[in-house]
């Protein structure tokens, strides 16, 4: 511990850079909470950050820096993961670690000093894993498939969180958790979303930051619920496909736009005239044109494709 006589000394402290994996949404070394329906898009989303951090691309226009990524699958089997994610439409091939068990396990015994052999052995495979990787990033899919007990049990989130950043020292981590039904008002809107991860509301309360996936109307948002680290964000909304299947960041698809425009227009159109076309095809202003044209020229070779399976 250290006691600052006088507490303003605090702010002239040197202060950490590369703070954020992904910011504001993953800060390093904190628990993160993702919530929602199930089918919303948590798993889909999961993956398209852990892609990005795992790479150091830049994903939905916000900043990211590289970090080694482990994703614990406990909620899909091989099988399934093999079939929503080894079609040839996905737009990448997943570079990050993936440990599946889709049996699951007891999350708590890594706390006890006596587990049985099975989580023994699982938790000497993470502990050597994070020894020789250093994962800043682990992302587990999903809490109710890593402890045996009620999740409204007063004192598990934070049980469940302690196991997690015994194992893995440092790593930031992010839990994938299902949503209880919810309230809406008349006209299909929910009714105080905050308050809704499945369980008890320890979860978000112990966590550092808690992104929540909710409808309203039609669309879809990545809310910033909490942070403890930064204000909270705007919420991001998500556009889905017809078919339902595919998700969408807005900006990055209007980016996908202007950069499909730029591959096919004359390399000699002087840029007035090639945001006046942006402006028209997309039906914006021109002053955003310009600014998703110089987005687009900016980022268009280092940019991922954000459309990703729904899960």
């Amino acid at each position: 511990m250290r006691i600052f006589t006088n507490a303003a000394d605090v702010l002239d402290l040197p202060r950490p850079t590369n703070l954020f994996l992904l910011e504001p949404y993953i800060p390093r070394g904190c628990i993160i909470l993702l919530y929602g329906y199930a089918g919303i898009g948590k798993t889909a989303t999961a993956w398209t950050m852990a892609h990005a951090i795992q790479r150091g691309v830049p994903l939905w226009g916000l900043p990211v820096t590289r970090g080694n990524v482990l994703f614990i699958e406990v909620d899909t089997p091989t099988t399934g993961i093999q079939e929503r994610w080894g079609q040839a439409d996905i737009p990448f091939r997943p570079s990050f670690s993936l440990a599946v068990d889709y049996i699951g396990f007891d999350c708590l015994q890594f706390l006890s000093s006596y587990p049985d052999t099975r989580h023994r052995e699982i938790k000497e495979l993470f502990s050597q894993a994070h020894e020789e990787r250093g994962f800043d990033l682990v992302i587990v899919d999903a809490i109710r498939k890593v402890i045996n007990g009620d999740l409204s049990t007063s004192g598990i989130p934070d049980k469940v969180y302690d196991a997690f950043k015994a194992m893995f020292p440092g790593a930031a981590i992010l839990f994938i958790h299902h949503e209880r039904k919810m309230r809406t008002d008349p006209g299909g809107n929910y009714i105080d979303p905050k308050q809704n991860a499945s369980g008890n509301m320890e979860f978000i309360n112990m966590a550092q930051v808690a992104l929540q996936f909710y409808r309203r109307g039609k669309e879809t948002f990545l809310a910033h619920r909490k942070s403890q680290l930064t204000v909270e964000f705007a919420d991001l909304p998500i556009s889905l496909a017809d078919d339902g299947i595919f998700v969408y960041n807005r900006e990055e698809a209007k980016l996908q736009a202007v950069r499909r425009i730029l591959a096919g227009t004359p390399p000699n159109l002087n840029m007035r005239d090639l945001d006046k076309l942006v402006a028209k095809e997309l039906n914006i202003s021109e002053r955003s044109a310009r600014s998703f044209r110089l987005g687009a020229q900016k980022h268009g070779e280092h940019e991922i494709n954000t459309n990703t399976k729904m899960v």
